[in-house]
């Protein structure tokens, strides 16, 4: 037996099909009488989010929960990184769920300087603004620094992954 929960943002009727591989296997009709108040992902370990280094080893802090919602596909995602990594840049890609679509590559962020709250931080901002045609992206999000002879970017292993979607379009 298998139980599956809707957490739902919009009031309204909503087709939900159920795959094996690549076979449908359903199909039903959700009726959703009022729209889901509340957290619409559960947390959950492991699977989104930043790598454990991130947070635990350099201390970097970030603005938005591992799952989040864009208001009409727009958001703002910020990195708050501490003065000792200065070194360092803060990069972010932002791809379709659904493939391979490279919807963003920000590789000169928006630095916004210090953040009030810690004189020894400094503060990434990642604007995001899906096309209507996405409703749910990926959003990656690393460290690194770039060679000065050729701007490659020579990456960390440090990085994370935020679910992000799209809601009242």
């Amino acid at each position: 037996m298998v139980q599956i929960d809707f957490r739902i943002p919009l009031k309204g009727f909503f087709k939900f099909v159920l795959f094996y591989g690549t076979k449908s296997v359903g199909r039903w009709l959700i009726s959703c009488p009022k729209r889901f108040e509340g957290p619409l992902y559960p947390v959950r370990e492991g699977l989104w989010g930043p790598d454990c280094k991130m947070t635990e080893e350099l201390k970097m802090k970030f603005s938005q929960p591992a799952r989040f919602s864009a208001l009409n596909g727009k958001a703002e995602f910020t990195v708050t990184v501490p003065q000792a990594m200065s070194k360092w840049r803060v990069f972010a890609s932002l791809n379709d769920s659904k493939g391979p679509k490279l919807i963003m590559r920000q590789k000169d962020v928006i630095l916004s300087g210090k953040d009030l709250s810690a004189e020894s931080s400094m503060v990434y901002k990642f604007y995001i603004d899906l096309p209507d045609s996405v409703s749910t992206a990926i959003l990656t999000v690393f460290i690194g620094q770039e060679k000065h002879s050729d701007q490659k970017t020579v990456l960390a292993e440090e990085h994370g992954y935020w679910l992000v979607t799209a809601t009242d379009r």
